[in-house]
């Protein structure tokens, strides 16, 4: 069992934030494609906030990956 679960969503938050500036996409432009408020985005590239996993399945679909690219762990 894990012991620690803000590592991962540490990585979640950097694999959107890179795949996002890949797709030339503000913060503001996903939020608006996945129906939340632009901070929230913010606070989720952060590792700040938690997303549910329909949010993580919005996020990759808007922006062109499997959701399990976006859970990879960091290199």
């Amino acid at each position: 069992m894990v012991d620690n679960y803000n590592q991962y969503y540490a990585a979640l938050g950097d694999n959107i934030h890179m795949r996002r500036r890949a797709a030339n996409l503000t913060q503001q432009q996903l939020a608006e494609m996945v129906n939340v408020d632009f901070t929230h985005v913010s606070k989720i590239e952060l590792g700040k906030n938690k997303p549910s996993l329909r949010l993580v399945f919005a996020i990759a679909d808007a922006l062109k990956v499997h959701p399990s690219k976006l859970l990879e762990p960091r290199e």
